[in-house]
């Protein structure tokens, strides 16, 4: 019976193994949605803040750059061994995750800021002046 679900196990990783594989081919949209450091993204006056789910990394295993206009966020994590062990069953993600965001131009890139507690990263990138909407009194 043991062997029975070992080889559904090992079925159902190499399936999640070439689902995350072509998950991952490149494609002409810049915006992937994906499982590996799903993000929020919300807009006010002042700045436009992302927030991505990064469970068990650390600050040091991510990556941020801006170039040309577009935030790319890189990280991973290794697999980890287990020593005189067989594994039945792996759910954990790992390896690398790579998501671009294309910012517009009422942003400021030079402000951005960013910080990772508790498995959730958050990159704050603030407007610009041009960007930034014009209050004017009524009087």
């Amino acid at each position: 019976m043991l062997t029975h679900w070992s080889n559904l196990n090992r079925f159902l990783n190499d399936f999640n193994d070439i689902s995350d594989r072509l998950a991952t081919v490149p494609t002409a949209r810049v915006h992937a949605r994906s499982s590996w450091a799903a993000a929020d993204i919300v807009e006010t006056d002042e700045s436009l803040t992302l927030t991505l789910d990064v469970p068990g990394l650390r600050s040091d295993d991510i990556d941020l750059v801006i170039e040309d206009g577009v935030l790319q966020i890189t990280g991973g994590r290794q697999k980890l061994e287990h020593e005189g062990g067989v594994t039945h069953r792996q759910e954990r993600r790992f390896g690398t995750f790579n998501r671009s965001f294309r910012l517009g131009p009422s942003l400021d890139p030079s402000g951005t800021t960013a910080g990772a507690v508790d498995g959730v990263l958050t990159v704050t990138i603030p407007k610009s002046a041009e960007g930034k909407p014009l209050r004017i009194e009524v009087v």
